[in-house]
């Protein structure tokens, strides 16, 4: 088929097949170009169904649902689907093409992930998913291999597909096919829907299908990005019992990277309740960003030479132990200097020297456990006394060596009974002769003052918090994007709605993110050459409540159908404009230079009679542009017709020349999408 141009199915001629991309049990996907809109698509073809073939039967019905779930998806991490169409003998579906491949292929190919690329991939996921349940659908099929991306490496951005067994949310009762279908890939009876490695406990056993039951699938999704294992492994039915007696092995201890911030998290997303699991995907993704900032105790580099761990067993039998109370010296306690045998001076470390940290031992028991353990004992009216302290025992040489840690340079929360016991190591120093102490006389033992304590931070100022997120959500938007966008705020949740082109969708969500917000996209993502126009009416934008304002009754219209546009004027007698900015790049004047009144409202749906503004080719996410000026805006008649380079052009020249003369003007952007 490649190269041929063949037109598989009942597919319109406008789709230029252009190679298949590949083919399995229900179908075949090809890559085609839409001549008409002239964009790249991936279109999914599904043979029909042969009478009396109960199993194709169920597979080409959730094809249908598939376009019917999927179809009313419009998020930057969902595959969009465009167009749906079937006869007798096949039916079809146009799609976003995602080139990348899948989050397997990565997979397969032993990809190595870091800490902030899963993250980054799974807070797409997240989101995305996040979206999915606010339209109460459940995708219950998240693995990698349905996780397209749009680059090849972990640098693309994340797009779910394969909606075939999504089901609402409220399907479930109606619905009893709903758990029990397995995917083609899973090998396994087509009784069951899911796939077994990535299946909750509610699918295993018949249960009611929530957005927990995808929160499952995510945590097992970031199981295996952490470890590159499963957690659930073996033939279906070991999978099965695993999924519901079970608990797996933390991330911690089969990855240097995992923290245990993250056998946490894992452990709550892997609830074998869907109550216990996270409230929602947002929530995960909130506690995933969380779990990126604990830190972890690194070991050090192996010594160079077989004889260090020697040098520091003999160090610390013999040398000077410093007793820093609460995390050392780093965290700024008290510190107190023992001599054992009357050494010299303590040898301070140079600062790029490691501190090496041993735990102390247990102090040996004592027969009054009343007693105090040695040390400077003051009794009420006695003279104080000295009681001679233990000594500290020394390790035999053939000990084990105490694990030697490098310590992360943060300060830590001091500890509310033992300190740490940090021994630097040093080269052996000259000694003197020690002398003897005088017969009888005790040892005196200065015990450590307790652990000063550092007051926890006190919490922030809610106020002062909200109004940071308000004068950051302000700046981010003033930045230009190509769309027009509102923001509406309830707490750290941002919904962004209106309509932006889609290579702005990643850097706006990586802005609210690092700002500390969490954004959600009702928003229209497009594909189409409008960037030019939309620069040149942001000047005289008029966005929210302002006036004047420009509404469609039907933002989804079909061929044939007819638009209509509701009209609010300022409290000026305004002369207005439309046009018709079309995705091929062609903008339609559909009214010129009409005079309405000061706040009047009017219902329009031609420009005359003989001009009845009716939907037809192209198809595709359109724009409808109202200008409201003081007077004429341009000099002459602008055509019926004319690009949109041309329109943006003269738009530009003649709201500078109205702004030279004083004159109010005011534009508004709507998009509306139609359909064949």
């Amino acid at each position: 088929m490649s190269g041929s141009g063949e037109v598989p199915g009942n597919i319109p001629p406008r789709y230029r097949v252009e190679k298949e991309l590949g083919r399995g049990g229900m179908g075949s996907v090809v890559a085609a170009f839409d001549t008409t809109i002239r964009r790249n698509v991936a279109i999914k073809i599904a043979p029909a169904p042969q009478a009396g073939d109960v199993e194709q039967q169920k597979a080409f019905q959730r094809f249908r649902r598939e376009a019917q779930l999927a179809g009313g998806l419009k998020h930057p991490n969902i595959v969009g689907i465009h167009d749906f169409g079937e006869d007798s003998k096949a039916a079809w579906m146009v799609m976003e093409i995602v080139e990348g491949g899948s989050l397997r292929d990565l997979l397969n190919r032993s990809e190595a992930f870091s800490i902030p690329e899963t993250v980054r991939l799974m807070v797409q996921v997240l989101d995305g998913l996040a979206f999915c349940h606010d339209q109460g659908i459940v995708h219950c099929d998240i693995k990698p291999a349905n996780i397209m991306l749009t680059e090849s490496s972990t640098e693309g951005e994340v797009k779910l597909a394969d909606f075939g067994i999504a089901r609402r949310i409220t399907d479930h009762a109606a619905d009893a096919e709903a758990t029990r279908v397995f995917s083609s890939d899973s090998h396994l009876d087509e009784d069951r829907i899911g796939t077994p490695a990535y299946m909750a406990p509610e699918q295993f056993a018949g249960g009611a299908l929530t957005g927990q039951t995808d929160i499952w699938a995510a945590g097992v999704l970031l199981y295996q990005l952490l470890t590159r294992e499963n957690p659930f492994k073996g033939d279906p039915d070991a999978i099965e019992a695993q999924v519901l007696n079970s608990e797996p092995i933390p991330p911690s201890k089969l990855s240097v990277l995992a923290t245990p911030a993250f056998d946490a998290l894992i452990r709550q997303a892997l609830s074998k309740r869907p109550q216990d699991r996270f409230t929602d995907a947002r929530s995960f993704a909130a506690k995933l960003l969380e779990a990126t900032r604990a830190r972890r105790v690194e070991p050090l580099p192996s010594p160079k030479s077989a004889a260090a761990p020697a040098a520091v067993a003999a160090t610390a039998s013999k040398g000077w132990i410093k007793y820093a109370a609460a995390g050392g010296v780093v965290a700024g306690g008290l510190v107190l200097f023992l001599v054992l045998s009357g050494g010299p001076a303590p040898i301070t470390p140079p600062p790029s020297q490691p501190a090496l940290v041993l735990a102390p031992q247990p102090p040996p028991p004592r027969s009054d456990p009343t007693a105090p353990a040695g040390g400077l004992i003051v009794a009420p009216n006695q003279p104080p006394r000295f009681e001679p302290s233990p000594p500290l025992p020394v390790p035999p040489a053939t000990a084990p060596q105490p694990q030697l840690s490098r310590v992360d340079p943060v300060p830590a929360i001091p500890p509310a009974r033992e300190p740490a016991m940090v021994l630097t190591p040093r080269s052996e120093p000259v000694r003197p002769e020690p002398v003897p102490a005088p017969s009888g006389t005790p040892s005196l033992l200065l015990i450590p003052a307790a652990p000063a304590v550092i007051p926890a931070p006190p919490p922030p100022d809610p106020a002062l918090r909200e109004r940071a997120m308000d004068t950051a959500l302000r700046s981010i938007m003033e930045q230009e994007r190509c769309g027009v966008l509102d923001a509406t705020r309830v707490g750290e949740r941002v919904t962004m709605s209106g309509f932006i082109h889609q290579r702005d969708v990643p850097g706006l969500s990586a802005s609210l993110t690092a700002a500390g917000m969490t954004p959600r996209f009702t928003a229209d993502v497009f594909d189409a050459p409008y960037c030019g126009v939309l620069s040149a009416i942001r000047p005289a934008l008029a966005t929210g409540d302002a006036l004047p304002r420009l509404a469609a009754r039907s933002r989804d219209l079909r061929s044939g159908e007819r638009l209509t546009l509701d009209l609010a004027m300022p409290d000026w007698a305004p002369t207005v404009s439309l046009w018709f900015v079309m995705h091929d790049g062609q903008a339609l004047r559909l009214l010129e230079d009409l005079r309405l009144r000061p706040g009047e409202r009017r219902m329009m749906n031609e420009s005359a009679p003989n001009f009845p503004w009716l939907i037809g080719e192209p198809f595709g996410h359109e724009l409808v542009l109202l200008i409201a000026s003081e007077g004429q805006l341009f000099d002459r008649s602008r055509p019926q017709e004319e690009s949109t380079e041309t329109l943006a052009s003269a738009l530009r020249i003649a709201a500078q020349r109205a702004r030279d003369q004083g004159r109010r003007l005011v534009m508004r952007a709507i998009m509306v999408e139609t359909r064949p």
